[in-house]
């Protein structure tokens, strides 16, 4: 296929090109987390390492590139072996010195290795985006395309397309939230994967804060569905007014929920964050939790659903 290549290489160019303009502002984040999970049906354990970095470059000239990258291990005592989450991606922005629009693209990359099984998945993203940027809101929809390998099938046609929507109410008050679809499309048969979430974050001004998330995804094909639901609401408290490093600590109470044919299965998790901005600016929400993974959320239904379970 020629399109993925040909806009990656867009992609790639424009963030390349970048460099050779005079930076402007840049803001950047990393959380270190530590999470619990299990299993209700099971009794299975889960314990989750992870670091995430979330970043965004700004340039004189209306470029803008946003950076995302982030790695989590499961180890279990109940399996052999663990499994890894890795993802990145990276997308360029152009906004318009005179009209409040922006257009630009991105590159994703999301991988799942299981060492019990010896198996891994990877997905490539690549697609293109257009957007409008209020005083206190923006919104954007994109529309792109997905490769696995392995190959779902020689056939396989897999597109991404939706709309991202951020509100910055108060200094205080935030709000985001994405509508997306994938779907995949192999030998006449098509499976649908719609995603929708939404979440808010709450800065009280004493160093505390509130977070939290809703979202569903909705897996379709021949009048069969699986349902997931991931709920979770935490807190923070920012520890750079007490000591010299600039610092947030978080706790997050996390629910996934499977329902396919009757059956329902849930994983519960607790998430330990420690959120440090790199460079001396960047935000305070931490990207281990499910609002961080709604306010970075990727362009895919599928990725989207795995990273906020996770």
């Amino acid at each position: 296929m020629t399109y993925p290549v040909h806009v990656a290489a867009l992609c790639v160019a424009a963030s390349v090109s970048v460099t050779a303009a005079q930076a402007q502002d840049w803001t950047a984040a990393a959380t270190v987390g530590l999470g619990f999970g299990e299993f209700s049906d099971t009794d299975t354990s889960v314990t989750t390492y992870s670091i995430d970095v979330s970043g965004r470059v700004k340039f004189t000239n209306g470029l803008s590139v946003g950076l995302d990258l982030g790695y989590a291990n499961l180890e279990s005592d109940d399996v052999a072996g663990s499994s890894s989450v890795t993802s990145f991606a990276v997308a360029p922005r152009y906004r318009f010195a005179t009209v409040p629009y922006t257009v630009g693209g991105y590159v994703e990359y999301a991988s799942l290795d299981d060492t019990g099984f010896t198996t891994s998945l990877d997905a490539t993203s690549v697609g293109l985006t257009g957007g409008y940027v209020g005083t206190n809101w923006r919104t954007e929809v994109f529309w792109g395309i997905t490769d696995t390998d392995p190959e779902i099938g020689a056939d396989t046609d897999i597109q991404d397309y939706g709309i991202n929507v951020g509100v910055l109410s108060s200094d205080r008050l935030s709000f985001a939230g994405n509508l997306v679809r994938t779907s995949i499309e192999d030998s006449g048969v098509t499976v649908n994967a719609d995603l929708f979430e939404i979440a808010s974050t709450y800065q009280f001004g004493n160093g505390f804060g509130l977070f939290g998330s809703v979202s569903h995804t909705t897996i379709s094909s021949l009048g069969d569905s699986v349902d997931v639901n991931t709920v979770g609401i935490g807190g923070s408290y920012y520890l750079g007014d007490r000591i010299q490093l600039p610092l947030t600590v978080s706790l997050e109470l996390a629910q996934s929920e499977i329902d396919y044919g009757g059956y329902t299965g849930d994983m519960s998790t607790v998430r330990f964050g420690l959120t440090m901005p790199i460079g001396g600016k960047g935000g305070k929400l931490p990207l281990n939790s499910t609002a961080g993974a709604v306010q970075n959320g990727r362009h895919s239904a599928i990725t989207s659903t795995v990273l906020s379970a996770f």
